[in-house]
Parts: structure tokens; sequence; C-alpha cells
């Protein structure tokens, strides 16, 4: 923790901005996927979080993962299934990101001037389920993985119903 990652899988998608407000893309912009290491599960155990285990999908603060500290705390959520997501997001945004310590001045002023409405949560909920669906989350056992089949964001042909609906 605390360094630089290779690479980043932010939980923001293309399609957010076509579903969800500002306020909301915002938020989802600075979270970023990823799956949980031996450490992650150390840190979890130190921070009295609920048990996770290797390679369990977590979100966690963009600006704290790069940080000394690394994400810990409230900068970092393990969601037990999908439609989790979204309540912890929810949970990031107000407790969180509004006082992350690792915040550059230009996010706190781009918060600061977001602060509006969000989006419908009835759409949220359908929305954030179908998003983590086309980065491949899905639900175990144990816990959300990665890996699964990513599935695009639209009409679907199965029982699914169109996130317009």
């Amino acid at each position: 923790q605390g360094k630089k990652p290779v690479s980043r899988i932010l939980l923001a998608i293309d399609e957010d901005k076509s579903w969800l407000s500002d306020v909301d893309c915002f938020v989802r912009s600075k979270l970023e996927v990823f799956c949980a290491t031996q450490n992650d599960v150390a840190f979890a155990e130190s921070d009295r979080k609920y048990p996770i285990t290797v390679g369990q999908v977590g979100i966690r603060c963009i600006q704290c993962a790069i940080s000394e500290e690394g994400a810990r705390g409230t900068a970092v959520y393990f969601p037990p299934y999908v439609k989790a997501i979204y309540e912890n997001v929810r949970e990031f945004h107000k407790i969180h990101l509004v006082a992350c310590p690792c915040a550059t001045q230009e996010c706190k002023d781009k918060l600061s001037t977001l602060k509006g409405s969000t989006s419908l949560s009835s759409v949220l909920r359908r929305y954030y389920i179908q998003a983590a669906e086309a980065l491949g989350i899905h639900d175990t056992d144990d816990g959300m993985r990665g890996g699964g089949e990513a599935k695009p964001i639209g009409r679907r042909k199965s029982k699914d119903k169109d996130l317009s609906d």
C-alpha cells in the first residue's frame, strides 16, 4: 500500500455521464477497484472491518491509495456483494471524500462546487449493479470477485431489464 499502482481501474466508467449526476460522476471518479492482497486482509483486521479474503474486490480512494500511509479506514471498502457498492460509495462521499486528508485543493474545490442534487436512488441502485457487471465484477460466496464476463450497459436480451425501464 501507499505506492502508485502500476495500473488503475476506476469505478467510474464512460456510461456514468449518461446516467448519473455530476456529483455522482465525480465521486465515482475518485474510487478505484482493486483485489485484496494479504496486506489488505491484515489492515482490514486491524481496522476492525468485517473479514475479507485475498482476491476479494474492494473499492478505495485513489488519492489515499498513492499516499505514504495507503488507503485505510473510511478510504477503503469491501462491499460484501455487488448491490452494496451503491451504499459504500454513498458512505465514501459523505464520510471520507469531504474530509480526505490526501485530497488535492483542486478536488476540494470541485467537490464544493458540485454540492447539489444527486441522481435518483432507484436509478442509481440499478445502474451501479450494471456498471459493476460492465467491469466484470460478480458475487461469490467469498465476496465480490473480478474477472467475470463483462456485460455492456444498455439493452439486454435476458431477464435483466433495460436500465431506462
